[in-house]
């Protein structure tokens, strides 16, 4: 049986298709339609994912068996009938089906073999058991609301909790405790609702006159409002932790988090500090991922329902990809050897460029399997300025993943990581000015450590960590600051030539901006 999964509209629009409960193929909307905004409204589909799901996994439309879409955020597991007419797919009528985005979310971990689930996700929260019992989490549900205030009242623009809390937490890095907790009031345990909108309100305007300056005034230079802002996001970012670690610890430890509020690797750690638990994250924490879970949601999970990777994209040939390039014009070397193509590769990060990296297939949510990928060295001196302030052009202390290479995981804790997920892990003293651009200034990275044999980028980390001593590479999606990812080679081209990238390696195809840095490489023969 041929599900396809379905979420999300607008940017966050995204399919999944599941073949007998096991995922075979999973797109985004925007990256295919080359646009942040992709009009996909509640009476159609994202034909541009489905149809790219369908590519990878060899079907066709008169395949499917069921269209599942994940929308809403009621507090049930429930499925119910579509209202819309049925599907239409190659001349076949397709039953149509609805779950909501938080019993979605809680499939995607119940196939990931969590016992119980806490869902964060947008304006709503609720808590599985074990026993399949559901807790609607009132409280919770309405600090998710406060977030979204917040943020604006702070000058940025997140609509989604989960976006809102890691634009806190970037906001919140660095500050420590300044004697005055402005949200004391949100921590007791009361119903919420009204009463905490009342103190919300109250201590944003303590803070405002404390500040000197509106909190969302960004024109104000001064370093007093930055201080108190900085101190409001770090308040209420302990606030949120505290409640929902609290109520995670009070259900043991076998508790998974799911739902795009915990893609901030900064709030699970907080999370995990208040319960003093290592709770694993379910994979891909972001809002298309309900699509993965909406996929999943007709019949039983089978074992390893989830790939160990989410490169679950289309998968471009070496024939097309060369066919790009020459129509681009662009001068390339080819390298048939992988070997020799992973020591040019890595004599290039070597020298602290900046390499743009397409291989395999596409992937979904950036799990870090690193197939569509800007890489560099985080061992040199400028990687950090040249990745957020002139590939990203964002703060110069924004965390920057780490994928560690696969027998490196004693660099840093990874008894606390969770498979396709970043987390944040302190990192051995040892190695710290290894991996200095990726690392805060108490020590920790965003890190994530590939899988040995998981595919081109765990060869890459592999090879360049037995040449370098240096233990991973700094991994950041491939696209500009403002666009979405890359899916095919011209997207590729574009978001290389349109940033301060030197490389750009299409499977065995090089091609530098500086032709003449290649073609003076000499590997050594192999």
């Amino acid at each position: 049986m041929v599900v396809c999964g379905v979420s999300g509209r607008r940017r966050h629009a995204a399919a999944a298709l599941a073949i007998d409960g096991r995922l075979v193929a999973a797109a985004e909307q925007s990256p295919l339609s080359r646009t942040l905004d992709s009009d996909v409204r509640s009476h159609r589909l994202p034909m541009a994912a489905i149809d790219a799901c369908l590519s990878a996994a060899g079907l066709t439309g008169r395949d499917i068996s069921y269209v599942i879409r994940a929308e809403g955020y009621a507090v049930t597991l429930e499925h119910s009938e579509a209202t819309r007419p049925l599907h239409e797919f190659g001349g076949k009528a397709v039953r149509g089906r609805r779950i909501s985005r938080l019993a979605a979310y809680a499939q995607l971990a119940k196939a990931a073999g969590a016992r119980a689930v806490l869902v964060a996700d947008g304006p709503a929260a609720m808590f599985v058991t074990s026993s399949a019992e559901l807790i609607d989490l009132g409280r919770i549900r309405g600090l998710l609301a406060l977030t979204c205030r917040l943020a604006a009242q702070l000058g940025l623009a997140h609509d989604d909790s989960g976006g809102a809390l890691a634009a806190l937490e970037q906001l919140a890095a660095g500050a420590g405790s300044n004697g005055h907790d402005w949200f004391e009031a949100l921590s007791s345990p009361n119903d919420g609702g009204a009463e905490d909108e009342a103190e919300f309100d109250r201590a944003l305007a303590d803070a405002a006159a404390e500040a000197g300056a509106p909190l969302g005034d960004v024109t104000a230079p001064l370093v007093r409002r930055e201080r108190v802002v900085a101190g409001v996001a770090n308040a209420f970012l302990q606030v949120v932790a505290r409640h929902i670690g609290e109520l995670a610890a009070a259900h043991g430890p076998e508790v998974m988090l799911s739902g795009a509020v915990f893609g901030s690797p900064d709030l699970v750690s907080r999370v995990r500090r208040v319960a003093g638990q290592a709770y694993a994250v379910a994979p891909c924490p972001s809002t298309p991922a309900a699509a993965l879970g909406a996929a999943l949601a007709y019949g039983s999970p089978v074992p390893e329902a989830v790939p160990a990777d989410l490169a679950l994209g289309p998968l471009v040939s070496e024939a097309d990809a060369k066919a790009v390039l020459e129509n681009c014009r662009l001068d390339y070397i080819y390298e048939p050897r992988w070997p020799r193509l992973l020591e040019r590769v890595s004599r290039v990060l070597e020298r602290g460029k900046l390499v743009a990296w397409f291989q395999g297939r596409a992937e979904f949510g950036h799990p870090f399997v690193g197939s569509r990928s800007f890489l560099c060295d985080p061992s040199h001196r400028y990687a950090r300025d040249n990745i957020n302030v002139f590939l990203l052009r964002r703060a110069l202390p924004t965390p920057i993943p780490l994928s560690l290479a696969p027998d490196r995981g004693d660099c840093v804790d990874i008894s606390a990581m969770s498979p396709l997920t970043l987390t944040r892990a302190a990192v051995g003293a040892e190695w710290r000015d290894r991996v200095r651009a990726c690392l805060d200034g108490q020590g920790y990275a965003h890190a994530h450590v590939a899988r040995d044999g998981a595919g081109p980028l765990a060869d890459l980390l592999a090879l360049h960590d037995r040449r370098t001593g240096v233990p991973g590479l700094a991994n950041l999606p491939l696209c500009g600051p403002d666009d979405v990812a890359a899916v095919s080679p011209r997207d590729a081209i574009r978001a290389a030539y349109a940033s301060s990238a030197d490389a750009l390696v299409i499977h065995r195809f090089i091609v530098m901006k500086d032709y003449w840095q290649m073609r003076d490489e000499a590997p050594a023969q192999s």
